[in-house]
């Protein structure tokens, strides 16, 4: 199987909704800032959102299942999910490595794979 690191419960999010800045989940200044990002009002308020998002408990799911997402999922930053993954001995896997083997998977010359 291939993940290809869309989650499929995206158009049932609340947080899609165009009323919102995805900055409050996923901050620009991320990479700056540390853990702080993840306690500050935008960010706060995306917890908010989610707790009362119908996809919550999917999103969550999804986010565990990796370890390096980054920014606001199903309610909790990346530190909180590492603590819950520990505690649920979750083997998170890395989503660039299955990103990457979706991409390199899709024959982008029109021949398949055997073809090759």
């Amino acid at each position: 199987m291939i993940d290809n690191h869309m989650p499929m419960f995206t158009n049932e999010t609340l947080c899609a909704d165009k009323g919102y800045d995805a900055d409050w989940w996923h901050p620009k200044e991320l990479a700056g800032r540390g853990r702080m990002w993840s306690k500050t009002p935008e960010a706060n308020l995306a917890r908010s959102i989610c707790s009362a998002c119908p996809a919550k408990q999917e999103c969550l799911t999804y986010a565990l299942k990796y370890y390096n997402l980054t920014g606001i999922w199903g309610g909790t930053d990346r530190l909180e999910r590492h603590a819950m993954q520990v505690t649920l001995n979750i083997t998170p896997i890395n989503w660039t490595d299955t990103f990457e083997s979706a991409v390199y998977s899709i024959p982008h010359d029109g021949r398949s794979n055997e073809q090759r």
